[in-house]
């Protein structure tokens, strides 16, 4: 090992994603709080947003932001489309799995924490590198391999606690220098989470193309 904690080789060491990844694949929900931080370079301070997911193990999403919410993103299901509402201005968009996945920004990372098996977490992120940090975490630097995303973002950090295995922040790292970062807090696992949730009221909304 390393200086700071780095697993050397020709290689990364995968074996504490695989521990993350069997982990939560066992779990049938799980709900968080997140604090989303947008890291600008013209900006001193981060833009700060609370938020709120919950994720069930047969794909089903909801991920909002503000309180009361100014943005929802939503999937019924694994494979389904994805509807992005703004309840203030009363929009809504529709992404296809595939536009969600490959062309939709942000979308296709908000189900990044949940890979359903690491072949499937290796078909999308390239490995880089593995480090122990200071408070019992591990720091999974990551780079996409989809070209359409790379072309925005330059790497993809998954902090995973050590002893839990449960994932503490996401870090999206862009190229134009600025960064987000979601730090979950109050995570709940195997919590009842209706089918309700995952589906929300948008008649009389402006449909966006």
């Amino acid at each position: 090992m390393g200086a700071g904690g780095v697993l050397r080789g020709a290689e990364p060491d995968a074996a504490p994603v695989r521990g993350w990844i069997e982990r939560a694949r066992s779990l049938q929900s799980v709900t968080a709080e997140f604090r989303q931080e947008r890291h600008l370079r013209a900006v001193t301070r981060p833009l700060v947003t609370p938020g709120r997911f919950w994720y069930r193990a047969d794909g089903a999403l909801r991920w909002q932001l503000g309180e009361p919410p100014k943005m929802i993103a939503l999937r019924a299901a694994a494979g389904a489309d994805v509807r992005v509402i703004e309840p203030v201005a009363r929009t809504v968009r529709l992404f296809t799995a595939e536009q969600a996945g490959t062309q939709g920004g942000a979308l296709a990372l908000l189900d990044a924490g949940f890979p359903e098996s690491y072949e499937a977490f290796e078909k999308r992120f390239r490995l880089d590198s593995v480090e122990r940090d200071d408070v019992g975490a591990w720091r999974v630097t990551t780079r996409l391999r989809e070209n359409a995303l790379a072309v925005a973002v330059q790497r993809v950090v998954f902090v995973v606690g050590e002893e839990a295995s449960q994932l503490r922040s996401l870090e999206v790292w862009l190229r134009d220098g600025s960064r987000i970062v979601s730090l979950f807090t109050g995570l709940q696992e195997n919590a009842p989470v209706p089918d309700s949730l995952f589906h929300e009221e948008t008649a009389g909304f402006r449909e966006l193309k």
